[in-house]
């Protein structure tokens, strides 16, 4: 086949609703220890949503990797609620934290919310 056949067989379907949308994302493999994380922040009293490309590639129907999580809670706040973190990114609000055991231990890039300033260069 041509090139473009090829595309077109290759082409990820997004979704058409928001409820597609729901469906994808409550179906995504979402590994246990990123939801460990996020019950432990909820039940810390801090909102907390999975966001970031793992997000993005869930809902496209590919495979995904690094998992990413914002929260209310600040860095500092997520450092009380867990034993190993690392600072990655404190200018950024953003702290690693280490969740999971044996094979399933992965890193999570953790990220208080923040709210973008007035821009002034016209461009966002």
């Amino acid at each position: 086949g041509t090139a473009r056949e090829k595309a077109s067989t290759t082409r990820l379907e997004l979704p058409t609703s928001v409820a597609e949308a729901t469906t994808r994302m409550a179906s995504a493999p979402i590994p246990g220890p990123v939801h460990e994380l996020a019950r432990s922040l909820q039940s810390a009293g801090f909102e907390t949503v999975v966001v970031g490309g793992a997000v993005r590639d869930a809902l496209l129907g590919r495979e995904h990797g690094d998992w990413d999580v914002a929260t209310s809670a600040t860095p500092e706040e997520v450092k009380t609620v867990f034993s190993k973190t690392i600072d990655t990114g404190l200018a950024h609000g953003t702290v690693t934290v280490m969740v999971g055991r044996g094979a399933e231990r992965t890193a999570v890039e953790v990220t208080t919310y923040r709210g973008d300033g007035e821009y002034l260069d016209g461009r966002r």
